[in-house]
């Protein structure tokens, strides 16, 4: 059953971009309710809570994107209907680049696409609140660069730790011990998300790490003291 155009959710990709008051105008002139993304976080966010019919995104913002950026965005084609657009100053027109070459343009993928697609939630690793004493360090003998902190939350594939500190980059490894876990052995990480204090409003500071090599025991450790 098709849906109406004014109970679409649509996710618009473009980010600090000139042509970005051109799609918000198309969205607002079509009746279509969109949002806007500022950040990786933002996106994440909106995408884990409010179900989504389509993701239309700038292609200078796609190719201005971080890694980490490029992979989520890679991981959304797979799961959403997605186009790429282009603001053609020369034209006055919204270009469009779609798989499926009966969909022209941002109209099309609107009112033949995107309303016969059924909105989703997106669905990752459940993220539970948990404070953990950690430290974390730039090597596994804990010689180099040092800092002791806690979690905001935890998921079977990694951990929030909250830092405000400039040392820690994305795709930086990273060694941690946590407190409350019998074992000292230190567990292999890679930062994949930084969020800079202040970069984000009501978000706080810190580093989303993914474990890399953890032990058994220590894992399941961890999953008694989750919340469930």
């Amino acid at each position: 059953m098709s849906l109406k155009i004014e109970d679409l959710n649509i996710i618009l990709l473009a980010k600090d971009s000139e042509a970005q008051k051109h799609y918000k105008e198309f969205f607002i002139q079509e009746g279509v309710r969109f949002f806007n993304i500022g950040s990786e976080v933002q996106l994440e966010n909106i995408l884990e809570i409010i179900p989504i019919n389509g993701i239309v995104a700038d292609i200078r913002t796609t190719l201005r994107a971080t890694g980490t950026e490029k992979l989520l965005y890679t991981k959304l084609e797979d799961i959403y209907p997605f186009i790429r657009v282009r603001w053609d100053e020369d034209k006055g027109i919204i270009s469009a680049i779609y798989p499926d070459e009966s969909i022209n343009n941002l109209h099309d993928f609107i009112t033949k696409v995107c309303v016969e697609s059924d909105p989703r939630v997106l669905r990752t690793s459940n993220r539970a609140p948990l404070s953990l004493n950690v430290i974390i360090s730039e090597n596994d003998q804990f010689s180099g660069y040092t800092e002791k902190s806690c979690t905001l939350n935890v998921s079977e594939s990694g951990l929030f730790i909250i830092t405000s500190s400039p040392f820690w980059k994305e795709n930086q490894r990273i060694y941690v011990v946590i407190n409350e876990i019998s074992s000292r052995t230190p567990i292999i990480c890679t930062v994949v998300r930084k969020i800079v204090w202040g970069e984000e409003p009501c978000c706080t500071p810190g580093i989303s790490i993914r474990f890399d090599s953890i032990l058994h025991s220590q894992q399941d450790e961890l999953f008694k003291l989750a919340p469930r």
